[in-house]
């Protein structure tokens, strides 16, 4: 048989593949969905038995913590880091719960509406740039309802090999109409993202973590870190509003939609591609710091964003 003619490997997954993941889902999804505030007892026991046993991302939270915050003594970052951890963990639980179905009533608003209907205009595609930050997938069902309707396209890393992925595909019933891209295939997933672009779609992508590929450098919190190269590459061959959302929680079962007001990066103008390019990162991360500075505990980054060289 001709190996020339088989199919190439499936791509490395760049996550840490975890096994005992989709049953300690389930089990939160159900007792989340049962009685949610037993849920968060959960989630406050096993916050702080993984603040104690993951060394690297308690340190990568307190380091985080430290540029949002400022320097304190060491009991208090402590404590602060591992609500840090409780904070995350409990927006997980609240995404679970939200997408698993209909009977689930979280409340999801957008003060900032009109930057979000600016930017939904008919004669130009709209990127929505977002972050591991509080729980995007929650303004999913609000987007759908936007006046001149197009498909949603939402980018993320599945690996439908892993169970835990396969769960949460299975569950998110909130999410039936919506369009995915899957970026585990970074090549593919570049082309499906400017083909929806270029027929004046909405897509929607994290822009805050470098998987894999080129990166651009800019200022976070008072350093430099390296943001993946593609959503902005693709705002401005494309022409695309792009707007920075975030979506927050506020409190029992609310979350808002927080969208910045439209750009676009237009090739052609007195700045050059690249010089648009560091525009596109700079201003993402400006958004991004002003957001994160008012609410720490809800970006998920457990890796040390700063350092040198690219995490694993």
């Amino acid at each position: 048989m001709n190996n020339s003619s088989a199919a190439p490997p499936p791509p490395t997954p760049v996550r840490q593949r975890h096994h005992l993941g989709y049953r300690a889902n389930l089990f939160m999804l159900r007792l989340g969905s049962t009685f949610l505030p037993l849920g968060y007892v959960v989630v406050f026991v096993a916050s702080l038995g993984f603040w104690f046993i993951d060394g690297r991302a308690r340190r990568a939270s307190i380091n985080f913590l430290d540029r949002a915050l400022g320097p304190c003594n060491r009991p208090q970052r402590w404590l602060q880091s591992w609500w840090h951890f409780y904070s995350y963990g409990r927006l997980l639980l609240d995404r679970s719960v939200a997408l698993a179905g209909p009977r689930q009533t979280f409340q999801c608003t957008c003060p900032n509406r009109s930057n979000l209907l600016q930017a939904v205009c008919a004669d130009r595609a709209m990127l929505m740039l977002t972050a591991h930050l509080g729980a995007a997938e929650l303004s999913a069902p609000m987007l759908k309802d936007l006046p001149n309707p197009r498909p949603f396209h939402f980018v993320v890393y599945r690996d439908m090999r892993d169970q835990t992925e396969q769960f949460h595909k299975d569950q998110w019933r909130a999410l039936g109409n919506m369009r995915f891209i899957n970026s585990m295939d970074p090549i593919s997933a570049g082309l499906k993202i400017m083909a929806a672009l270029q027929a004046r779609e909405l897509v929607g992508l994290r822009a805050d973590r470098a998987m894999s590929g080129r990166t651009l450098t800019t200022r976070l919190l008072g350093a430099s870190v390296e943001l993946p190269a593609g959503p902005f590459l693709a705002a401005i061959l494309t022409g695309a509003n792009v707007v920075s959302a975030f979506t927050i929680r506020r409190g029992w079962r609310h979350y808002d939609l927080l969208v910045s007001k439209p750009r676009q990066y237009v090739l052609g103008t007195a700045l050059t591609r690249a010089e648009l390019l560091q525009k596109a990162a700079d201003d993402f991360a400006a958004d991004l710091e002003d957001v994160v500075k008012q609410y720490p505990y809800q970006w998920g980054n457990f890796f040390d964003l700063w350092q040198k060289s690219r995490p694993a």
